[in-house]
């Protein structure tokens, strides 16, 4: 199995509400290269590969052939850490009640 398998595999599940979510966002990934969506997805990669924090995420996504090929979204620590900040709310409040598969995503989108 490829690292892109095994990772769709893992998220699939919460892909589904995540699509869902960005659906009521409006465009949100249009307006913003961290969505909801694709920020989602690369903190699942840093808990998956064990992160400890924004910046080496941001260095590991940039320099990781897995994460290359799981076409995450490269961008700044100071553009993750504002992307946390301002997810809207509501949006990350459902991704928490409705995903019962991942709830220890909720960390991350505490205010």
């Amino acid at each position: 199995m490829t690292t892109e398998t095994v990772f769709n595999n893992i998220t699939a599940p919460l892909q589904t509400i995540l699509k869902k979510e960005a659906d009521q966002l409006h465009g949100d990934s249009l307006l913003y290269k961290l969505s909801l969506y694709f920020l989602t997805m690369n903190l699942v990669y840093a808990i998956i590969k064990k992160i400890p924090s924004i910046a080496l995420l941001v260095t590991g996504i940039k320099t990781s052939p897995d994460a290359l090929e799981l076409e995450l979204v490269q961008a700044s620590a100071s553009m993750c850490q504002s992307a946390l900040k301002s997810i809207h709310l509501t949006a990350s409040n459902n991704v928490q009640q409705e995903s019962k598969v991942m709830p220890f995503l909720a960390p991350f989108y505490a205010a």
